[in-house]
């Protein structure tokens, strides 16, 4: 992402995105891919297990080298989000609240050169998520799209399987929440970049179901997809 963060020595940022489905017992691996891809910004998502009687905590989930911010203090946050810093790239950077009843986010704002900021955050989606939370989330998007950043990325699991993210269409009706999801978008002025599949199981066909939004086409300067985290289904 060609943004130019102040005050730092490089001009470009090299973000990791997994969908980790449990994070705990891959923490080695994690450390393992932030070092070879030397990841500036780490988003996991679903770093809880599905069902646990232990909490989890930030505790377990420290990585050298990297400070890191969390929703598990949030008792709805059913499975979970992190996002880690370098510890250079978090003196820039600060954790926001933005008022909504969709609570399965996390936000941060980092100051680039000059007036410029870099809003960004993460949205996890249940795939049981019901229609009062779906409305709740297509509210927050309007909420971060009004704050008008000079950079806004957004990124996440939002398990829209019935979206064709090549073609912005759905086979479902125009009432679909499938649909309601695209017409937010188009209204907020945001683009899509994920359009290759990252979610592969057997007997089933892949799908698009984590997605990279951006208020700028040209934000993201390449995707690239590699091995999954652990025993993990989706690619990183």
């Amino acid at each position: 992402m060609n943004i130019n963060p102040g005050k730092l020595t490089k001009d470009s940022l090299m973000m990791l995105y997994i969908n980790a489905d449990t994070l705990t017992n891959k923490m080695i691996e994690l450390q393992l891919l932030a070092c070879d891809n030397k990841a500036d910004i780490i988003i996991v998502t679903e770093i809880k297990p599905e069902y646990s009687l232990e909490p989890t905590t930030t505790q377990q989930l420290k990585l050298d080298g990297y400070v890191i911010y969390s929703n598990l203090e949030h008792q709805e946050a059913s499975r979970g989000i992190a996002i880690y810093l370098t510890e250079k790239l978090s003196e820039h950077t600060t954790e926001i609240n933005i008022a909504s009843d969709f609570h399965e986010c996390l936000w941060m704002s980092m100051n680039l050169r000059g007036n410029d900021k870099l809003l960004f955050g993460c949205i996890y989606r249940s795939p049981w998520s019901s229609i009062e939370n779906d409305m709740s989330m297509y509210d927050l998007l309007h909420r971060i799209s009004s704050l008008k950043a000079t950079h806004l990325m957004i990124v996440g699991d939002f398990n829209y399987p019935n979206i064709d993210w090549s073609t912005t269409t759905t086979t479902k009706g125009n009432q679909h929440t499938n649909q309601k999801c695209i017409d937010i978008v188009r209204d907020v002025f945001l683009h899509q970049h994920v359009t290759e599949p990252i979610r592969y199981r057997h007997g089933q066909n892949s799908k698009v179901l984590d997605i990279i939004l951006t208020n700028e086409e040209n934000m993201i300067k390449s995707i690239e997809y590699i091995p999954v985290l652990g025993l993990s289904d989706p690619v990183c």
